[in-house]
Order: structure tokens, then sequence, then C-alpha cells
């Protein structure tokens, strides 16, 4: 019986994690609050509210060790960020990424342009907000298992 009852304990956890379908800011580790999320770029919002809707796959992913990888289109890029009190987040200007022309209509160049001012985020249930442009502007991100 004890057996059994522990079969099917596990049952239950294993299906609750098959069926887990988003990040909430409870989920993310205090520490590194960005790691371990998968953030899908949805769309660039400037200053003056145009907003950009984003085609192509641009994604982050951050990592526990202040490393990042990203996909930019059709390039790869990974390189280490920074995050400090006040929501404060820097990325490296080390940052290494592929080259490939993605074509006229990608909007790397800008997301690129985006990155390298970029100056603070907020995360909001399965939502993140990357500030740039002295906070004027910002980069919508959803995670992941949010967009299924």
């Amino acid at each position: 019986m004890k057996t059994f009852s522990l079969i099917i304990m596990l049952l239950f956890i294993i299906t609750g994690m098959a069926f887990h379908t988003g990040c909430k800011k409870s989920d993310l580790n205090p520490d590194y609050p960005l790691a371990g999320v998968k953030w899908i770029l949805e769309s660039i919002q400037y200053s003056n509210q145009n907003i950009v809707p984003i085609e192509q796959m641009f994604y982050v992913l951050f990592n526990e060790d202040l490393t990042f990888e990203m996909q930019v289109d059709c390039n790869s890029c990974s390189g280490t960020y920074v995050l400090a009190a006040g929501n404060f987040i820097s990325f490296s200007d080390q940052m290494v990424c592929t080259d490939a022309f993605c074509g006229d209509d990608s909007k790397d160049d800008e997301f690129h342009a985006a990155i390298d001012t970029a100056s603070a985020y907020e995360v909001n249930e399965n939502r993140l907000r990357i500030y740039f442009n002295n906070e004027q502007s910002h980069l919508n991100f959803i995670a992941e298992s949010s967009t299924i």
C-alpha cells in the first residue's frame, strides 16, 4: 500500500509539472529573477508610442551565472549581463554574435541598439520589459511557455 501511495503521489507531481503553463514572479529565483526562462520578444515600444511588432524569432535566455544567450532573428549572441538594485540591467559590450544578413525587414539592428542602451527591467507575472533610451522606450517579452 505504501508503494502504491508513493506511485500515485509521483504521478501527481509529474502531471503537475507537465501541465505547468506559465512563469509567475514567485517562480523566479529572487537573486536571479530573469534566469531559467526563455523570454520571447513580442514588440519594441518607442517613446513616441510607436510599437513595432516582432514577427521574427528573437529571444533571450538568462542564466544564473550572469551569462545570456540570444536569438536575434537569424543570428545568435551570447555574453554577460549585470543586475543591480533598483531593477538595473546592463549587457556586456563584449557580446559575441554571428553576423549573417537576415533581410531588409529584420529588426536586428533596432534590437541591438535597444540592448546596447538597456538600463532597467520589470517582471510582471509572465511578462518582461527591458527599458532603454533613458527608460523612455522598452522591449516587451513574454515567457515562452505563455505563448502556447
